[in-house]
């Protein structure tokens, strides 16, 4: 099982944020907010929309489809599965605003964390409140403009992806060139660049995502994300999990990391 999506990739990564039932507005707010166009469904508590969530996380093309509702419907887009809202965003600004500008209203919540604990365990990628606040502090300086002023390895991983690209032209001879929907360059190499450039960035070096399919990071890490992706997004996904692959891949994930570490320290 493959996963493409992976948190901050080029198209601005699709950001899932769960509410609870619609409520009658009570502030003037929230009286002047736009609804969220919702994803049309036709079988009772959502079934078929479900079954499509199902089908593209098992064929690995999660990133296709939620890039298929924004197109349809928006940028923001309410996906309802089982009577529950899960608002899909794929807006840089709103990212940027759930993420960061006003994360303590969009808190994860236990049931999220307990989650992804195994994949991302207590980071700041699945903290809230005062844990959230001090990993991010803690990391604010390596995020500067002058961190990438000169950062070689990003022009070497342009390359790498552009090199990727023309390889599916040239595979995809006398066919459209689209990204969305239908696409004939496969979303997943975006987010393979972006590994590339964030592992070489915050590791010093790259795990080579791109050029080899069969990378052993990027294929842990693949497998990780989709198994972590399919407990939150499908409805008792977590009761399915095979425990004993994913815990190796999470294994696979520690030991280059961990790796690393111990040389920094040597």
């Amino acid at each position: 099982m493959h996963s493409d999506f992976i948190l901050g990739t080029a198209l601005a990564a699709a950001a899932i944020a769960y509410t609870s039932k619609p409520r009658k507005p009570k502030t003037e707010l929230e009286a002047r907010s736009v609804p969220v166009p919702v994803v049309p469904t036709y079988l009772p508590l959502q079934l078929d929309g479900v079954l499509h969530n199902i089908s593209a996380t098992l064929s690995g093309n999660e990133m296709e489809y939620l890039r298929s509702l924004t197109t349809r419907f928006g940028n923001t887009v309410n996906h309802r599965m089982f009577n529950m809202d899960t608002i899909i965003v794929l807006d840089p600004s709103s990212v940027q605003h759930i993420l960061a500008k006003n994360q303590p209203n969009y808190e994860k919540g236990p049931e999220f964390q307990v989650s992804f604990h195994d994949f991302l365990g207590s980071g700041i990628f699945n903290a809230d409140g005062e844990t959230w606040k001090s990993q991010r502090q803690l990391a604010r300086p390596h995020f500067q403009t002058s961190e990438f002023k000169d950062a070689a390895f990003i022009n070497r991983n342009v390359d790498r992806l552009i090199h990727a690209i023309d390889k599916q032209i040239a595979a995809n001879q006398g066919k459209p060139l689209q990204m969305q929907v239908e696409f004939a360059i496969p979303m997943n190499l975006f987010c393979r660049f972006t590994l590339d450039e964030a592992t070489e960035f915050l590791f010093g070096e790259t795990v080579h995502a791109l050029e080899r399919e069969d990378s052993e990071f990027a294929v842990s890490f693949d497998y990780a994300q989709a198994i972590t992706a399919w407990s939150v997004r499908v409805p008792f996904g977590r009761l399915f999990i095979p425990k004993k692959r994913f815990l190796r891949e999470i294994e696979n994930l520690d030991a280059f990391v961990y790796r690393i570490i111990d040389n920094a320290i040597a």
